[in-house]
């Protein structure tokens, strides 16, 4: 199994020790089958998530922008860098952490760990929905 551990921000789903996991559970998103650079949107019980794969790395956050709730899957990635399509505030992928412009928020990560070539999210407790690729 291979864990990505993900930054985290005040308004995030992510999960940091061990005893956090208590209040979470692990949610199926699919197979990996992203190439670098790929990103991708999937909602998970109603929470649309981006997903993507940077150096060989998976990434999930939250599917807005942190200026102004754009989709960040209609933004485009440059060498680790997100780059939201509506006024270009960019994002480091690997911490989650505003570069500029405009956007002075992190990306709200999502703790992602890849098994056997399955995806999951860790998601908080409630009632489960399957998830959709989109």
């Amino acid at each position: 199994m291979k864990t990505v551990t993900q930054p985290s921000c005040p308004r995030t789903m992510s999960v940091s020790s061990s005893s956090n996991e208590q209040s979470l559970r692990r949610v199926s998103i699919g197979h990996a089958e992203l190439d670098d650079g790929d990103l991708i949107a999937v909602e998970v019980e109603g929470k649309k998530l981006a997903v993507c794969r940077i150096g060989g790395e998976y990434r999930a956050f939250e599917d807005r922008c942190p200026h102004m709730d754009w989709p960040l899957t209609e933004g485009y990635i440059v060498d680790g860098t997100l780059y939201c399509s509506l006024h270009l505030a960019s994002f480091d992928l690997k911490t989650g952490s505003c570069l500029g412009p405009l956007a002075s928020n992190p990306l709200c990560m999502i703790r992602i760990v890849e098994e056997e070539g399955e995806l999951f999210v860790y998601m908080p407790n409630s009632t489960s929905s399957p998830p959709t690729q989109k």
